[in-house]
């Protein structure tokens, strides 16, 4: 069993024949107040809290989450389980999810599947021009979801990112020419919405920022130099804080940094920049790092010479919460909420 301890009580998971369970036991231990069914298909291997008294559960795999409808404690912390794996395919290198979808790219064959939460494909997206026809040539590299329920992919090879509607059609472009006057977009690596922005990182340039709203009206960028990055790789949101979070790439050997920025749009073209909150936060990795935003937390993917371990970090000044290993030869290409987490 896994154990953890809280001001108002013990909780304990056990595994029964029913399934998964977690006992919420009085301080002293000597009475059981509450127990907890799990909808998961194995057994809890780790439990951890997280910020605003929501509980972390590592599982074997499964996503559902638990019931908190009741305030007695502690099990009203039993929020939802924050933490998952998605095992489809040995090709899988990106995913986003999308209300009870998600979207899952392949690689080599850049198809992107559809699978209901549940982990059954439902179908394969295809992306559709304005004439209805099939856009041709794409190349994905990173799929990602708007928070207006839209799904967005990253085409490194043709230096675009393309934003569309759940079913493939095309709501707009950016790139290869990012504005009217022909100025070329460098490769992009990794792309976050913010709710009114579109953020797009490119490893040799920095940051382009494109309206959802009005895509073709407002773009702009912010030159990495301007802002203090190296090698801006990943991003995620910080939506409690309204801040920008962006993995970089190091000159060092397998070290990254975490940075975190609000967004500041100037009165005028090329005023804009990006103000850095707090102090970077310094990891090793054998390969690019995944990057994952909750309300007010961030969860790291990093990889080492025996297995991938995650890092639950606080969302205001990036420090350590908990960790976990993660079991398995290849390292965590992607991480995506299939739910959106509770506030």
């Amino acid at each position: 069993p896994c154990v953890l301890a809280s001001d108002e009580g013990i909780l304990v998971s056990v595994l029964t024949d029913e399934g998964p369970r977690i006992l919420c036991l009085s301080s002293d231990c000597s009475s059981i107040v509450r127990m907890v069914r799990l909808s998961l298909a194995g057994a809890v291997r780790d439990m951890c809290w997280l910020p605003d008294s929501q509980l972390g559960v590592c599982c074997d795999g499964g996503f559902e989450d638990t019931d908190a409808s009741h305030s007695d404690s502690p099990s009203a912390a039993i929020a939802s389980l924050v933490l998952l794996t998605l095992a489809t395919s040995k090709l899988a290198v990106s995913a986003g999810g999308l209300a009870d979808r998600c979207f899952i790219l392949e690689q080599p064959s850049g198809a992107i599947r559809v699978y209901d939460s549940r982990g059954s494909q439902i179908g394969r997206l295809t992306l559709t021009g304005p004439a209805d026809e099939a856009i041709r040539n794409l190349r994905p590299h990173r799929v990602r979801i708007c928070k207006q329920r839209r799904v967005v992919i990253v085409d490194r090879a043709n230096c675009s990112v393309l934003v569309c509607e759940s079913d493939g059609s095309l709501s707009f472009r950016v790139g290869p020419n990012f504005a009217n006057d022909g100025q070329p977009m460098t490769a992009p690596e990794d792309a976050v919405s913010t709710g009114l922005l579109l953020a797009i990182c490119s490893p040799e340039f920095g940051l382009y920022l494109v309206s959802l709203s009005e895509p073709d009206a407002w773009r702009t960028t912010v030159r990495k130099g301007r802002c203090g990055l190296v090698c801006p790789v990943r991003l995620g949101w910080l939506a409690s804080r309204k801040w920008l979070v962006v993995a970089d790439e190091t000159p060092n050997s397998n070290q990254y940094r975490l940075l975190e920025f609000v967004i500041k749009i100037g009165n005028k073209s090329g005023g804009e920049q990006l103000a850095p909150q707090g102090s970077p936060f310094a990891v090793q990795s054998l390969s690019r790092p995944s990057l994952l935003c909750g309300d007010d937390f961030v969860v790291l993917a990093i990889a080492e010479s025996v297995a991938s371990r995650l890092l639950l970090l606080t969302g205001s000044g990036l420090r350590l919460i908990s960790q976990f290993h993660v079991s398995g030869e290849d390292p965590i290409a992607d991480l995506f909420w299939l739910k959106q987490p509770r506030q």
